[in-house]
C-alpha cells in the first residue's frame, strides 16, 4: 500500500467500498460473472484489513455472490483470518424500503472486528414508505434550466418518434413494432428499453445510461422527453444541493450522469451504516 494510505492504520473507524460492479451486471453481456474488475472487491477487503479498520461495509450489485472468481467467498475467508466475525455479515437491501424512489437491490457485506454476532441485523425498524417517481421529481416539469444539472439529452429523430408514440397511446411500454430490427427478429429479454416511467411508483436502477431511453425505463413519465441529470440524482436520493465532482473535475453532463448512475443511494447507505 502507499504510504499515504498506511498512514492511517490503525486509525479508521468505518471503511466503506464500492467495488465496481459491472462485472457483475445483468446488464453485462459480454463478460458477466468473470471479469477482471470483480477483483477489486477482494482488493477493497485487503486495503480495510490493512488498516485495520473496526468495521467493514462493501457494497456491490447483489449478483456479485455468483461471480466465478468468488470474490465475496475469498473475502469473507480473509476476514475472518484478520479477526473479523464473517457470522451474519451478508445483507441484501432494497432501496425502495427505505427512503428511496427506486427499485435498486444491493448487496452489502458488514463485518465487525473482534465482535462476534450470533443475530442478523434487524432493518426493518427502519423501512419507511414508499416513495414514487412522481413525488421526487414532478416540481421539476417546467422549470427553467440554470446549470448543466437541468439539461436532458437531445433525441435522435427515431427515439423522438418513439417517445411521441408512448405519449400519444398513452402506453408505458414500447410494442415491438416500434422498437429498433433487432427487437423485432428476435423475442428479447428488455421490455423496459424505451419504456417510460411510471408515476406512481418507484423509478427502475438509475444506470449512467439513465439519460438514454435506449438504456431502460429512463423516459419521462409526464412529459414526452428523457431525464435530466438532477431528476436521476433526486432518484437517486441526492439532495439538490450536492456538488458533483469528477475525480479530474470534469464537468460535462456525461461525466456527471455517470456519478449518479454508479453511486450507492444515501439513503441507502445511512440503512448500511445504521
Amino acid at each position: 500500500l502507499s504510504p499515504e494510505i498506511c498512514d492511517h492504520e490503525g486509525k479508521i473507524d468505518v471503511f466503506v467500498a464500492g467495488p465496481p460492479c459491472e462485472g457483475n451486471s445483468n446488464l453485462n453481456n459480454k463478460t458477466r460473472r468473470i471479469d477482471a474488475r470483480n477483483n477489486h472487491y477482494v482488493t477493497a477487503v485487503m486495503i480495510a484489513v490493512k488498516l485495520r479498520a473496526e468495521i467493514i461495509i462493501v457494497e456491490n450489485v447483489q449478483t456479485v455472490t455468483k461471480a466465478k472468481q468468488n470474490v465475496v467467498e475469498h473475502s469473507k475467508v480473509i476476514l475472518q483470518q484478520a479477526g473479523y466475525s464473517i457470522e451474519n455479515i451478508e445483507y441484501t437491501l432494497k432501496a425502495e424500503k427505505f427512503n428511496v424512489a427506486q427499485k435498486r437491490v444491493r448487496h452489502f457485506v458488514i463485518a465487525v472486528k473482534n465482535k462476534p454476532y450470533s443475530n442478523s441485523i434487524d432493518f426493518n425498524g427502519l423501512v419507511g414508505s414508499q416513495i414514487n417517481t412522481i413525488d421526487v421529481i414532478k416540481d421539476l416539469v417546467g422549470r427553467p434550466p440554470t446549470n448543466i444539472m437541468d439539461l436532458f439529452s437531445v433525441l435522435s429523430a427515431e427515439n423522438k418518434r418513439r417517445i411521441d408514440f408512448l405519449f400519444k397511446n398513452d402506453l408505458y411500454d414500447l410494442p415491438d413494432s416500434e422498437r429498433p430490427f433487432c427487437h423485432r427478429e428476435k423475442e428479447h429479454t428488455y421490455p423496459s428499453v424505451y419504456g417510460r416511467l411510471f408515476p406512481n411508483q418507484p423509478a427502475f436502477t438509475i444506470t449512467t445510461g439513465f439519460q438514454s431511453p435506449g438504456r431502460g425505463r429512463y423516459i419521462h413519465p409526464t412529459v414526452p422527453r428523457g431525464l435530466t441529470p438532477r431528476e436521476g440524482a433526486r432518484l437517486q436520493s441526492f439532495p439538490d444541493y450536492f456538488k458533483w465532482r469528477t475525480p479530474l473535475c470534469r464537468t460535462t453532463k456525461n461525466s456527471i450522469t455517470r456519478l449518479i448512475g454508479d453511486a450507492v443511494p444515501p439513503n441507502l447507505g445511512e440503512t448500511a451504516m445504521s
